[in-house]
């Protein structure tokens, strides 16, 4: 499934900063996307709590990949 937006990724490393900048990347590229300010803020959050579970899973500093992808009706939000 491809939507009419490429996919976005950022790699972070596994530190306590990581949660901020998962929420900066998402908040940014959405606002390019023009999608609606609500669904942007429910995004940065689920991003967030991601990263943070990611974060403290690792306990050791690795890299986390957060990806963006806007499927039509859809945002999916993936970190692995």
């Amino acid at each position: 499934m491809a939507g009419p937006y490429r996919p976005e990724y950022l790699a972070l490393a596994a530190l306590p900063s990581a949660p901020y900048w998962a929420r900066v990347q998402t908040r940014k590229v959405l606002r390019g996307w023009r999608v609606f300010p609500e669904v942007i803020a429910q995004a940065e959050v689920i991003a967030s709590e991601l990263v943070t579970n990611s974060v403290n899973a690792c306990g050791q500093p690795v890299r986390i990949w957060v990806g963006l992808a806007h499927l039509g009706k859809w945002i999916r939000i993936e970190v692995t």
